[in-house]
């Protein structure tokens, strides 16, 4: 999956787009739950999920819908969201400032009174295009079944056939079917569109509605409304902003973690875990590694990546050299 670094080039095309200069650029979501992956009868997979803080109602920022007729929702849509978290989101939603922040491996965009964190799955992408080509991806007309083998659930998770105009010469053979996976469109005002995509359909949303509309300050380390929403799951970003004190941050987390692994060997725990698996999954000390960053960080260190993580705390050797290896690099 895209991990921190990647997740920041994306921003950083967001923010291009936002800082224009040209006036403040307004925006709101437009889910697609037709696309939405349903999961197996072995294993559930939920592509959505929502919360609403206490000082938000669904009614203060529902308007008249002006939403174009590729951006209302289908009978289908209404079908695979009823009872759902999600459902009020299908609704038509005032505009408000589009803004956009990274923790971690998370993408966060926000308009009006939501905040959407983005988990990128495998293969998700962004595509930036006009609106125009936005009306043609999302047609109605272009609803067709997914490709599952299964054809009651191929006509509940459905995809968008590519019209020609998209499609690269000789890429494909003539009439052959091509779909797009659209999980969630962002109209803006400056008349462009952020189409979320997805192949395998392993994106995950988690939608935040609060209160009081977001900004762009709303969206940074230091703004309370940001942790709160993020909660304590997710600690210090790692690949964040480089200062002394978020250094000093990481350090003393770096600490915590030590004296939590110490005192769970004194408690009988054996930490069988690798380094490898604790640093790419544990979010409250290690935010934004992957396993593509955490096997570039070990490779530095000259660390076997599946070296019990036991050995790593008990090492001082160990432990200096994995402080001070990331804060060169």
């Amino acid at each position: 999956m895209p991990e921190g670094p990647v997740l920041k080039a994306w921003a950083h095309r967001l923010h291009r787009q936002i800082s224009t200069g040209k006036g403040l650029v307004k925006a709101r979501f437009i889910f697609y739950p037709r696309c939405f992956a349903m999961g197996t009868s072995k294993k559930d997979y939920v592509t959505c999920t929502a919360e609403q803080d206490e000082g938000y109602d669904s009614a203060m920022d529902l308007v008249e819908d002006d939403r174009p007729v590729h951006g209302v929702p289908t009978h289908m849509d209404r079908e695979r969201s009823r009872n759902k978290p999600w459902e009020y989101l299908l609704e038509s939603r005032a505009t408000g400032e589009f803004v956009a922040g990274v923790l971690g491996k998370v993408l966060a965009v926000a308009a009006g009174h939501h905040l959407v964190f983005i988990n990128f799955g495998l293969e998700a992408n962004v595509m930036r295009v006009s609106s125009e080509d936005y009306a043609l991806l999302a047609n109605p007309s272009q609803d067709v079944p997914g490709p599952n083998k299964n054809k009651g659930k191929a006509q509940k998770m459905r995809s968008f056939a590519i019209p020609d105009k998209f499609k690269a010469t000789g890429s494909s053979k003539p009439g052959e079917l091509r779909r797009l996976n659209i999980f969630l469109a962002i109209p803006c005002s400056d008349d462009t569109v952020w189409l979320f995509v997805d192949h395998v359909r392993l994106i995950r949303f988690h939608v935040f509605s609060c209160g009081i509309p977001w900004s762009a300050k709303d969206v940074q380390p230091q703004s309370k409304v940001w942790q709160h929403a993020w909660g304590d799951k997710y600690g210090l970003d790692w690949f964040g902003q480089r200062s002394y004190a978020h250094y000093q941050g990481l350090l003393d987390l770096l600490n915590q973690w030590r004296l939590k692994l110490c005192a769970q060997i004194a408690e009988g725990s054996a930490l069988t875990s690798c380094v490898l698996d604790v640093i790419s999954e544990d979010m409250a000390f290690f935010n934004g590694f992957g396993k593509h960053t955490a096997m570039d960080l070990l490779h530095e260190l000259r660390m076997l990546p599946h070296m019990p993580v036991s050995q790593l705390i008990a090492n001082d050797v160990f432990l200096i050299d994995f402080r001070t290896t990331y804060f060169v690099l």
